[in-house]
């Protein structure tokens, strides 16, 4: 007869995808066997429980995952709100819309260093196609490290 261990075992088998078959070439048991043991010790409900385990441990993940990209959205929005409420330096100051921007790149790196990283193929941003968001952000770092550039624009 045997031990719970090989119960257990044939079991873990089982849910990672080998046949009745399979466990029973591998224990030295026939299939039938096998599939008694998955009869007698309800695999079928354990396997069942251990699905709907796992569906609410990723749906709970997911929910925390949305919750703390909300909070980072609303921080960031907050920040930006801030930052164009400020009124902004005349031309001449430029060092200090330099700064200004340097702080806004700051800003926005603190709050996106905690996001999960994404697929290349998917912007950091919703709703912004990644190519675009890619050239907003090379603007963005050659306008804080040749300010010159603003002043041609303005």
């Amino acid at each position: 007869m045997p031990s719970p261990l090989d119960y257990e075992d044939a079991f873990l088998r089982w849910i990672n995808g080998s046949s009745f078959a399979e466990i029973g070439r591998e224990l030295g048991v026939t299939k039938q066997a096998v599939q008694a043991w998955a009869k007698d010790h309800g695999w079928y409900e354990r396997k069942a429980e251990l699905l709907h385990q796992l569906r609410d441990q990723i749906n709970t993940k997911v929910e925390e995952l949305i919750l703390k990209r909300v909070q980072i959205a609303d921080k960031l929005i907050h920040q930006l709100d801030q930052l164009a409420q400020r009124k902004l330096p005349a031309p001449e100051t430029l060092s200090e819309l330099t700064k200004a921007i340097k702080d806004l790149s700051d800003v926005i790196s603190r709050l996106t260093a905690d996001l999960p990283v994404q697929d290349k193929a998917e912007p950091a941003v919703a709703g912004i196609p990644a190519d675009l968001l890619q050239e907003i952000q090379e603007e963005e770092k050659a306008e804080v490290e040749n300010p010159s550039t603003l002043v041609n624009q303005a």
